[in-house]
């Protein structure tokens, strides 16, 4: 039983290693945004599900949401309709790795 537990904490110690809850961005990185209103609509299915690349701005003092300008203008981008309006969780972006021509 003890066997067992131990390689249930290696194999999760190396997951969580692996696959950080937050990624490692910083400021002035191109990130995709997730288009939320798209996660429950099944007639929508075969839309894109992240957004053009923003710029990401300042960081939180906690470094787990952002502030995003656009690429092309460098205006704050409002990402919702009430409440902190500029600010966007970190969970809702993924990194913009161009395409190698």
């Amino acid at each position: 039983m003890e066997n067992a537990r131990q390689r249930y904490l290696t194999r999760f110690a190396e997951h969580r290693g692996r696959k950080g809850r937050f990624p490692a961005l910083k400021e002035g990185d191109l990130v995709l945004l997730r288009r939320a209103a798209l996660d429950n609509r099944y007639d929508k299915k075969l839309e894109a599900r992240w957004e053009e690349p923003f710029c990401l701005g300042d960081l939180a003092h906690h470094g787990r949401s952002s502030q995003l300008y656009n690429i092309t203008t460098g205006a704050l981008v409002e990402t919702k309709p009430f409440g902190l309006k500029d600010q966007i969780h970190l969970d809702d972006l993924k990194v913009y790795i161009p395409q190698a021509e």
